[in-house]
């Protein structure tokens, strides 16, 4: 199904915004009741602040910093942005809310939830099962664990929410935000909070996740989970076969199978942010570029879809975010600067490349030792 249409003008709905400068202690209860709050400066869009910027900011900051800090610059889209445009946008950002501008004005949010309604009503992912994007298997942790603990695994998998086991069996989520707003008080403010790795070995996890688990079974259709991501408000879903967990589906995936996919050899090159200054070199870079895919290709294992480069051009230097996408299982990033755009794509290339085996043979090697493990988006 196309999704090349222009977004309904009744899916941009009131924002909650709030200052730069405002402190974050005080519109915590915004963000955990309404999600993504779009941030300004002087008077003009700035960024967005929600629940995952919060906590990669560092919870330590909470009590003494403003909005700004963590705000996320994420660019504002227009009244004319179609639906496929939208979900690219939510995927590559990782926000829950898109701000929708008329001009220079910020004019509301387009949610998330609105453009998995499009998914759904539109059939886009209608021939697609649970099991052909879940992630598997999953990671878990104990709901008599620490909080402490709970964030130390996420940060090694580099992931945002666990499965909690209850007694052996799968029994809830704990997510990032879970963590974020158990720490806040209900009257939005946290002058005596304190998040310090003692208090936080002095909570256990159980007692902070959401101890009901969303499921679906393996073998249903998508459409099942997108049902539940809309219904509930929850961002993920647990994929069950039998009695047994066997995957974890979020809303992240269900946005990254919507996207298109690559019909030809050189769709599988993505190059965005390039100025008139930097776009005659695209094609030397889209050269670089795919002579990178034909040597990770023979190791890729899953394949390697997409490779998606962002050039910025910051005064004397280039920067550059890249990302390796695979088949199936974890992303890869990475980000580099250079003097020119020729170092700064070969650069990128043998970062990410380098980061793609060392994975590779960690997982090989984990195998050899009987472990289980897997990283999560």
């Amino acid at each position: 199904m196309n999704l090349d249409i222009k977004l309904p003008a009744e899916f941009v709905s009131k924002a909650e915004v709030c200052d730069y400068k405002t402190p974050i202690t005080e519109i915590i209860g915004k963000i955990r009741s309404r999600g993504s709050v779009v941030v300004m400066k002087d008077g003009e869009y700035f960024g967005v602040v929600n629940g995952k910027t919060i906590a990669e900011g560092g919870f330590a900051k909470l009590a003494k910093d403003s909005v700004g800090k963590f705000a996320d610059r994420v660019a504002a889209a227009g009244t004319d942005i179609t639906i496929e445009n939208a979900i690219s946008s939510l995927y590559n950002s990782e926000i829950d809310a898109l701000p929708i501008r008329d001009g220079k004005k910020i004019i509301g949010i387009v949610r998330r939830e609105k453009i998995l309604e499009s998914i759904l009503s539109l059939h886009a992912l209608s021939k697609v099962s649970v099991e052909d994007i879940m992630v598997s298997p999953i990671i878990d942790i104990d709901s008599n664990a620490n909080v402490a603990a709970a964030i130390a695994l996420m940060q090694q998998k580099k992931i945002k929410r666990l499965v909690v086991n209850d007694r052996g069996k799968p029994a809830g989520i704990i997510t990032q935000n879970d963590i974020l707003f158990s720490l806040s008080r209900p009257e939005e403010r946290l002058p005596e909070l304190k998040v310090d790795a003692h208090s936080l070995e002095n909570i256990s996890v159980g007692s902070v996740a959401n101890m009901y688990l969303n499921t679906v079974s393996y073998d249903e259709k998508i459409d099942a989970a997108i049902k539940i991501f809309i219904e509930k408000k929850v961002s993920s879903v647990v994929a069950m076969r039998g009695g047994s967990a066997v995957g974890l589906i979020t809303v992240r995936d269900v946005l990254k199978a919507a996207m298109p996919k690559p019909a030809t050899i050189d769709s599988q090159i993505i190059i965005s942010g390039l100025d008139d200054r930097t776009k005659e070199f695209e094609n030397e870079m889209r050269s670089q570029i795919g002579n990178f895919i034909s040597k990770a290709d023979k190791f890729s294992s899953p394949r390697l879809k997409i490779v998606e480069i962002n050039v910025k051009r910051k005064a004397r230097v280039y920067e550059a975010a890249g990302t390796m996408e695979f088949e199936r299982g974890n992303d890869i990033h990475a980000k580099v600067t250079a003097y020119n755009t020729e170092q700064l794509v070969s650069e990128l290339m043998e970062k990410l490349y380098k980061i793609a085996k060392e994975e590779k043979e960690e997982k090989i090697h984990d195998k050899k030792e009987g472990g289980n493990e897997y990283e999560e988006e």
